[in-house]
């Protein structure tokens, strides 16, 4: 009699141990479940909203206006210009730092923000040119910013060759907007050479 007690209760700790690990894989695999289906659920979100036309849109955030990093030559055109990029006027801005450039000799600082300032005013191909004059003006704060903007404008004006050349500088600059080129680079299916 103690030898079918025994096995009674052994069968009975057995059965325990047996429903505790059910219970246990069956949770696992929900959780699994859950967080593939959850995965997935963020794929197809975030492919949707980084298609390639809305791609120069996710990346865009136009250069903030910088005063203390360099001395303007002229303070109250300098000044004026500010007060126009900050209040959204980018027109305005970009007519006061035109003129300012006539005034003054070569100054990457007037032409940077200019060229920001026709950036955003849709208007790529002078703000191209602008920004490329930031660059070969070669001993300035700007160059690296210049290449990035100057690589969204390419994107913008439908010129893909120049972006991607424009955006493997970036890449190979390693500079701050490195991860986003590549991002870009990847979005547009270039290859990374």
């Amino acid at each position: 009699m103690n030898v079918a007690k025994e096995q009674s209760e052994t069968k009975k700790i057995k059965n325990l141990i047996t429903d505790t690990n059910v219970r246990i894989s069956k949770v696992w695999h929900a959780s699994v479940a859950v967080i593939i289906v959850l995965i997935g659920i963020t794929g197809v979100l975030r492919s949707g909203f980084l298609s390639d036309e809305n791609s120069y849109d996710n990346y865009i955030e136009a250069p903030s206006w910088s005063p203390e990093r360099s001395v303007p030559v002229n303070l109250t055109d300098f000044q004026r210009a500010q007060m126009a990029y900050i209040e959204k006027d980018y027109t305005q801005a970009e007519q006061i730092l035109e003129q300012a450039q006539k005034n003054s000799a070569e100054n990457p600082v007037f032409q940077f923000y200019r060229a920001a300032s026709l950036q955003n005013l849709n208007k790529f191909q002078d703000a191209i040119s602008e920004y490329t004059r930031v660059i070969n003006h070669g001993d300035n704060i700007f160059i690296e910013e210049a290449e990035w903007f100057r690589s969204l404008c390419y994107l913008k004006s439908g010129n893909e060759k120049l972006a991607k050349q424009q955006l493997l500088a970036v890449v190979n600059r390693k500079s701050h907007y490195k991860n986003d080129a590549k991002a870009i680079l990847k979005r547009y299916r270039f290859s990374l050479e």
